[in-house]
C-alpha cells in the first residue's frame, strides 16, 4: 500500500517537473522575443528622434538654401 502511494507520488513528481521545464523553455523562448523587439523597438525610436530633430532644425532655420 506504501509502496503504491510513494509510486504514484513519485510519478507526480516527475511529471510535474517535465511540465516545469517545458514552462521554462518556454518562457526563455517568450523572454528572448520580448528582447528582440524592445531592440527593434529603441532603434526606431532613436531613428524617429534623428529624423525628428533635422525636420526641426530644418523648419527653424538652422539650414538656409540660397536660391539663386
Amino acid at each position: 500500500m506504501w509502496d503504491e502511494e510513494k509510486t504514484k507520488y513519485e510519478s507526480e513528481i516527475e511529471r510535474l517537473t517535465a511540465e516545469l521545464e517545458r514552462m521554462l523553455r518556454e518562457m526563455e523562448v517568450v523572454m528572448d522575443s520580448k528582447l528582440s523587439l524592445e531592440l527593434e523597438i529603441a532603434a526606431y525610436r532613436k531613428l524617429l528622434e534623428v529624423e525628428e530633430n533635422r525636420y526641426a532644425a530644418v523648419n527653424n532655420g538652422w539650414f538656409a538654401i540660397k536660391v539663386i
